[in-house]
């Protein structure tokens, strides 16, 4: 069955393509069709602004956590033959694991077999821009992974000077390529959004996203051809489920006893994986939204929690303020509530977070739940060899036992600091939780680990590794039964 669809990629970072992404499917959501987005890689940010563009949820997809089958068939679970599929890519087309195309957002289109448009920063440029183009039409690194089928189906300039020049520059693209342009966008006519450390404000945080995201559809509806662009998308071939695709969750046949697993969900806890969220439910998960900004207390009666990443250096006086909260959630996890935590949950569950706040010049320190005694503290630069890892369990823990392992991805600025606190020597467990290997051979240890809590920086797909959530599920439905 055909499912309309294109991947949205750029020549590299900073091209355009998440504004392109934004005022395509804002426009399309506004004229009434049906958006279905998704995000190529481990972003979490970009997928926010496709709910606030589309009003529907937006699904990663990223072929280092994902197996092929795996996210081809996520993919089709998601998309629809009723409405269009906007995949927004990430970096540069090519740019995956080292020198190869590995988990790029070209190996990404291959396996959905969708048509690309390719969004150019044409500042500047003329005839240069044609002899870009050419060069990403035939370039094929390789064959893993296999981009034979791969299809540059068109063109959006960006950063153009005027109409003059989106003539000149079409007319030498389409000349000296045979690939058409469907339109531009002006150097000075798109709207900013807001940034700070980890890419883009997030959506929830942005002034005025609405009436920004509603100028970039009206900039889509003056400049690009929609029609070509849907088109080409309704052009797509139909796609079906590979035939080695991975269903192993350990279900039984019965229905799964419910188990009540608390989330944080606010503006300092915001990054989950939707399909985490919803793997998570299937496996028998009743998920109870909490927020460690705004709540009192814990939720009562929770058999678990999910701590997931987020922004909490940037609330860090909120979260402080909220004694209360902390107290509660540490005397529940003190008495064996089981709970997994990523990277800013790590951060939450330390004894403190040294963070300079704005205005001043030098690390502040404020109070987080003391669970673990270690200090974490904010740094000006990207912390270790960031970027996708692979995780072996160094000890039994929430997510399986010892020996077990899956995939990951870092992108974090803080750290954990050496020593343990004094005054709570006991509380830290300083033997080795995780091993993390790097795919070029760097490797180092990581993650805290203490009573039925792991806390460690990289994030995981669930979809990637099924037993780790079964493994979870279970630690909280054997809590419930008393037998933790």
């Amino acid at each position: 069955m055909i499912r309309p669809r294109l991947v949205v990629a750029g020549t590299h970072s900073g091209s355009g393509k998440t504004t392109v992404s934004l005022a395509l499917m804002t426009l399309l959501a506004r004229q009434g069709h049906a958006v279905f987005p998704f995000k190529v890689g481990p972003d979490y940010i970009d997928p926010a602004f496709h709910q606030a563009a589309t009003g529907r949820l937006s699904r990663n997809l990223d072929a280092w956590l994902l197996p092929d089958a795996v996210l081809r068939t996520l993919f089709l679970r998601h998309a629809s033959p009723d409405g269009f599929a906007l995949v927004e890519g990430v970096m540069g087309l090519f740019d995956g694991l080292d020198t190869s195309a590995r988990y790029s957002t070209a190996h990404v289109a291959a396996l959905l077999e969708a048509p690309i448009i390719l969004v150019v920063n044409a500042e500047g440029s003329s005839l240069s821009t044609a002899a870009l183009v050419s060069g990403f039409a035939s370039f094929k690194p390789g064959s893993d992974p296999d981009l034979t089928g791969l299809r540059l189906a068109g063109v959006i300039l960006n950063r153009v000077s005027g109409p003059a020049h989106y003539a000149l520059l079409r007319r030498a693209v389409e000349e000296h390529t045979g690939i058409p342009c469907f339109g531009y966008l002006g150097k000075n006519s798109v709207p900013i959004l807001a940034h700070r450390h980890l890419g883009l404000l997030p959506a929830g945080e942005q002034a005025d996203l609405r009436d920004t995201l509603h100028r970039l559809a009206d900039l889509a509806l003056d400049n690009l051809d929609i029609p070509g662009l849907l088109r080409v998308a309704l052009n797509a071939p139909p796609l079906t489920e590979l035939p080695d695709v991975v269903r192993g969750l350990p279900l039984s046949s019965e229905k799964p006893s419910r188990v009540r697993l608390g989330v944080a969900r606010d503006a300092a806890f915001s990054f989950y994986y939707q399909d985490n969220l919803d793997m998570l439910q299937e496996l028998g998960a009743e998920l109870i939204p909490c927020s460690p900004l705004k709540d009192d207390v814990l939720p009562e009666d929770l058999d678990g929690l999910y701590l997931g990443g987020g922004f909490p250096e940037v609330f860090a006086q909120e979260l402080e303020d909220n004694r209360s909260f902390r107290q509660s959630l540490k005397a529940a996890l003190d008495r064996g509530l089981p709970a997994f935590a990523e990277c800013g949950g790590l951060l939450y569950l330390c004894a403190g977070l040294h963070v300079v706040p704005p205005g001043e010049t030098a690390l502040r320190r404020f109070a987080m739940t003391g669970f673990f005694s270690r200090e974490a503290e904010m740094t000006d630069r990207l912390q270790r060899p960031f970027g996708y890892v692979s995780a072996t369990l160094l000890q039994d823990c929430v997510l399986g036992r010892k020996g077990d392992g899956f995939r990951g991805h870092e992108f974090h600025y803080s750290r954990l600091r050496d020593e343990p606190i004094r005054e709570h020597p006991v509380q830290v467990t300083l033997e080795p939780v995780l091993r993390l290997d790097k795919p070029d051979g760097r490797t180092w240890s990581g993650g805290l680990c203490k009573n039925n809590v792991l806390a460690m920086y990289p994030h995981v797909h669930f979809h990637g590794c099924p037993d780790a959530a079964w493994n979870f599920i279970q630690a909280c439905r054997s809590r419930q039964k008393g037998m933790t």
